[in-house]
């Protein structure tokens, strides 16, 4: 059982530096009193947008008053970082009203503007570029200290062909706690700030004990930097001393955040011992085997734009079909194991050192709709709509034999008619290849559907379904199928009895948050149902052993701090099998489902889990 505590009135010293950093800051070309100006109906109309329930199409009306002013000159820059508790978009000079509230923005460090502007595209003395605009409003948005952000555009009151920006965040309340319990035997409690001195940086820090294994209690911390020297670089750094791992593993990224992008990389160090499974791969864990190795892994990627390198294509093309990334990227990847595993292992051949060289050719596309309570509660979500194909190849230096690696990937999302229902589809083929044969190869294959929103006079409703369907060819033994996992099998599913080579799974949902919230935390009550069918690789996928769920039950969340979504479920499994019961209950928390990308990526395997 896993839960999540509100320390609203714990003050530690990183939270409380930097109290004194001014939440107001103007940068203008012109007069410092004309950029507080504002047209009340375009205010209003630019506002509209976060009301419940119409999102998605203000946000398309947002767009268009942006494009208003599309080509003018920014004569001034203002960056306005609201309150946590109290002031709103719609109403800035709304205070804080409980004490609780009063005394959660006393404690709050607010984030610098310097941190802002760190992640800001714009400058004073640029053009006005509407699509440069939205994606610097969810570059901003996608940091874990910001609740939300938006630029707005007014007239200059001196010079009407210039205009006035102003910028407007809201912080969510960084610092929160968890713990968590995997039984009467073991225990893990978790203090975490996502904003440390108000500059963005995130620190985490949890004890780990165990009643039988050593060490009875141990530690783990990490420390994450988001937007490195304006570069969009993210680094990461996390170290463990826990009967479960002990080591480190350091990350480096870049991402294509941007369709203008023009590089991408990064470079990551682990170094781990004392763990039964490779990081990335829990579901292949090893009894009683602990492992010892280290990964070195370097990418880089580089972009290539529509406009610049296609111009002799006809406008029939696929490139020409709107902004188009080419993106070329290579990998190195090279893994050492520091204790041997004995050879009867079924799974030696998956655990060997290796050197894999991938290279990769990605083609993507990508546009965003905002929208709100799809998997947020009422925040506003960016939904990215377009295409991924990418094709990878590359070889495996190992020691139980080289061989050469290829996958085919091809992924597109859109919205479903005009009141902003989205589907998603993907498909994926490859594997690797030694002496004229396939090994861990796959074929990955699934699609989801989302509904637009229902509202009622007391709740939104949204619907939800997906369907995967994933195949192992020439798996190694120890490589298995479950249908434990949440998100690709049955919701509760816990046995391990239940395994194969393939995998079909359909899941239905129906969520139905609540409009009005209750101290701040809006609740959301859904149903589900869940079927799935495990086989062996070389059986009809429904000659296989069937399993379902189905149940419901409640999610809590205050989009004003940084906790974890609180689940309560309780779910009915009508066949379970011998290891494995009929009745299922959580409590838990977890972070908000992720939409699907069409960024580019680094060139990785297709995975098997």
């Amino acid at each position: 059982m896993k839960f999540t505590v509100t320390l609203v009135f714990l003050i530690i010293s990183c939270t409380l530096y930097g109290q004194g950093t001014d939440t107001v800051q103007a940068v203008t070309a012109t007069s410092q009193g004309t950029s507080d100006r504002f047209s009340g109906r375009d205010r209003l109309t630019s506002l509209l947008f976060r009301a419940p329930g119409d999102n998605a199409a203000a946000f398309d009306l947002h767009r268009a008053l942006l494009g208003r002013y599309r080509g003018r000159q920014i004569a001034s820059v203002k960056i306005m970082s609201l309150d946590v508790f109290g002031p709103t978009f719609q109403d800035t000079a709304r205070r804080a009203r409980s004490k609780a509230e009063i005394l959660a923005n006393r404690v709050h460090t607010q984030t610098s503007l310097r941190a802002i502007r760190r992640n800001m595209l714009i400058h004073l003395g640029d053009t006005v570029d509407v699509e440069k605009i939205m994606d610097n409003e969810r570059i901003i948005r996608s940091l874990p200290y910001i609740r939300d952000a938006i630029f707005m555009l007014t007239p200059n009151a001196l010079d009407t062909a210039r205009v006035d920006m102003t910028v407007m965040t809201k912080d969510v309340f960084s610092f929160g706690i968890g713990l968590r319990f995997g039984g009467i035997k073991n225990g893990n409690f978790e203090v975490y700030n996502h904003n440390m001195w108000g500059i963005g940086h995130q620190l985490s820090a949890e004890a780990v004990g165990h009643v039988e294994k050593k060490p009875n209690l141990g530690f783990q911390a990490s420390y994450g930097i988001k937007n490195i020297a304006h570069n969009i670089i993210d680094a990461h750094l996390s170290y463990f001393n826990t009967y479960r791992q002990s080591g480190i593993i350091a990350v480096t990224d870049k991402e294509f955040l941007r369709m203008s992008t023009r590089w991408g990389g990064g470079l990551s160090y682990t170094r781990l011992k004392r763990i039964n499974y490779l990081v990335g791969y829990n579901d292949m864990t090893l009894d009683s085997v602990q492992l010892n190795f280290g990964v070195i892994d370097a990418w880089a990627g580089y972009a290539l734009l529509r406009n610049e390198t296609f111009p002799h294509l006809s406008r029939a093309s696929l490139l020409t079909a709107g902004n188009v990334q080419l993106v070329f990227s290579g990998r190195y990847c090279q893994t050492d194991f520091y204790s041997r595993i004995p050879d009867s292992r079924p799974y030696l051949p998956y655990f060997a050192d290796s050197k894999l060289m991938l290279g990769s050719v990605s083609l993507s596309r990508r546009t965003y709709s905002g929208d709100t309570y799809v998997y947020g509660f009422g925040a506003t979500e960016d939904v990215p709509h377009g295409f991924l194909h990418e094709c990878v190849v590359g070889y495996d230096h190992n020691e139980r034999g080289d061989r050469w690696y290829s996958h085919l990937y091809m992924s597109t999302g859109n919205l479903l008619g005009e009141r902003h229902a989205y589907w998603y589809a993907s498909g994926g083929i490859g594997g690797f290849y030694r002496d004229g044969s396939v090994e861990q190869g796959i074929i990955d294959l699934r699609t989801s559907v989302i509904s637009h929103i229902y509202p009622s006079h007391k709740f939104l409703a949204r619907f939800y379904g997906n369907v995967q369907y994933l195949v192992g060819i020439n798996r190694f033994p120890a490589e298995k199928l479950f249908l434990r996992n949440d998100d690709t099998g049955i919701r509760g599913f816990r046995s391990r009895e239940a395994n194969g080579a393939q995998r079909l799974t359909l899941k239905t949902e129906s969520v139905f948050f609540h409009r009005k919230p209750l101290l701040g935390f809006t609740v959301a009550f859904y149903v589900f149902t869940d079927v799935g069918f495990i086989a062996p690789e070389r059986r009809l996928i429904f000659r296989g052993d069937f399993y379902s769920g189905l149940g419901g039950g409640i999610r809590v969340r205050n989009e004003n701090l940084v906790l974890r979504t609180i689940f309560l479920r309780i779910a009915y499994f009508p066949n379970p099998p011998s290891d494995f019961r009929s009745i299922g209950f959580m409590l838990t928390e977890r972070n908000p489902n992720s939409f699907y990308g069409f960024q580019p990526r680094k060139p990785n395997p297709l995975p098997f889990w």
